[in-house]
């Protein structure tokens, strides 16, 4: 008995915690909640185990609630009096961070990820001894909280909004850095695996078309998922890939996107050198080399530097390293020879048809990024209509290249 009022004290100090933190009274008259600082609290009548649920309302939340059991209480009582909110877009406790995330792309795949966000989803990375789970969410989260504690709400703008947050929480050290990969790992995962796009976002009034509701009454949402990709080796790329997945203008994702294949480009083409060379050092003449052998080196290194100095080259030998022309075929446009591709197709056409895209690719990017009175076509850019269509082809070619890039030896990158 002396354990439970031990206990007991134990739980109002956290709720007096939260309400000090929060500067407002919590609402715990709902369902079968349990305030032990009740007048009429009765030890023996209300007996509380650690493991009974109270449930935590945030002010105008309509109802939402926090689930949280009395013997968490305590510890997230502490995380209450230390959240921090960042822009309006994510909040940090020295144990958890919650990035404020929205859907892009259709109705279905929003339904899709709220229906991930309700089934418990939980990803779990390890890394320095720390280990990290990661969680798509809804709702009321730590995030609702670090609104009220800043103030950043009203009873026409309340603190809970029908939002999405990706959720890291972790055992040991806070490490900035590592966890931000890790959002930008869960992104990537999310839309290269199961086609589910979400962007980096803020807090705002979301309400979706009334006219798009009719979709998908009941979605199947993705049973697998590929191990996340967050070493540090892939940091800059992933965060250029969320860039370019957060816009809508197809324009702007054909120029983000390109801009991590040029990222991965640097690695491929001194992959390439390096096989080059390795290739002339076989020889036996290195055994003993003369200068004619040395001059024969040195040019295939001067004319490999020559050759991919330009971006359109250095772009074409990365598209043709790094992707699978018959995954690609499937969603090419109709412009490009490479939608004409078949399983059965032999290597050297699948290897033109690669070459054509990376010859649009970077013939649309430079005429985005030009003004039309610098810029010269080559015949090679996408017609206007194509656009999204192309702009699509680009996020799965990029998609592929990271997977490359990413199953390469650290010491191979240029990072």
């Amino acid at each position: 008995m002396e354990d439970n009022k031990k206990f007991i004290r134990t739980v109002c100090e956290a709720l007096d915690r939260i309400e000090e933190a929060l500067k407002i009274d919590l609402d715990l008259d709902h369902l079968d909640n349990i305030d032990p600082r009740w007048e009429d609290y009765d030890p023996i009548e209300h007996y509380i185990n650690p493991e009974d649920e109270i449930y935590l309302h945030l002010p105008h939340s309509d109802g939402e609630a926090l689930c949280l059991t009395y013997a968490e209480l305590e510890s997230f009582s502490q995380e209450v009096k230390v959240v921090k909110l960042v822009g309006l877009t994510e909040c940090w406790t020295d144990k958890r961070c919650c990035v404020m995330v929205e859907p892009t792309g259709s109705y279905e795949s929003h339904r899709k990820l709220e229906e991930i966000a309700k089934s418990h989803f939980s990803l779990t990375v390890s890394e320095l001894n720390t280990k990290y789970e990661v969680r798509l969410k809804k709702d009321v989260t730590m995030f609702g909280f670090a609104v009220v504690k800043d103030g950043s709400y009203s009873d026409f703008y309340p603190p809970v909004n029908d939002d999405l947050f990706i959720e890291i929480k972790w055992d040991g050290e806070k490490n900035e850095q590592t966890i931000k990969r890790i959002v930008n790992s869960l992104i990537f995962e999310f839309a290269s695996s199961h086609g589910l796009s979400l962007r980096k976002t803020q807090r705002y009034d979301y309400e979706l078309a009334e006219e798009e509701a009719y979709f998908c009454d009941e979605v199947v949402i993705p049973k697998n998922y590929r191990p996340l990709l967050h070493t540090e080796k892939l940091s800059q790329v992933l965060n250029l890939y969320s860039l370019a997945i957060a816009t809508d203008d197809p324009e702007f994702q054909i120029i983000g996107y390109v801009k991590v294949l040029e990222h991965i480009s640097a690695t491929v083409v001194r992959e390439d050198l390096t096989k080059s060379v390795r290739s002339k050092l076989q020889s036996s003449r290195a055994l003993d080399p003369d200068s004619s052998y040395i001059l024969e080196l040195e040019s295939i290194i001067t004319t490999h530097h020559k050759q991919y100095m330009k971006d359109s080259e250095a772009l074409k030998l990365t598209i043709n390293k790094c992707c699978d022309a018959v995954e690609l075929s499937k969603i090419s446009p109709d412009y490009l020879t490479l939608s004409k591709l078949k399983i059965d197709s032999i290597a050297k056409e699948q290897s033109m048809a690669l070459t054509k895209l990376s010859a649009s690719i970077s013939s649309t990017r430079n005429q985005i990024v030009h003004a039309k009175l610098n810029y010269t076509k080559t015949g090679d850019e996408c017609p206007t209509e194509d656009l999204p269509f192309l702009a699509k082809l680009c996020r799965v070619v990029t998609e592929q290249s990271i997977r490359w890039y990413s199953s390469q030896h650290e010491s191979n990158l240029i990072t």
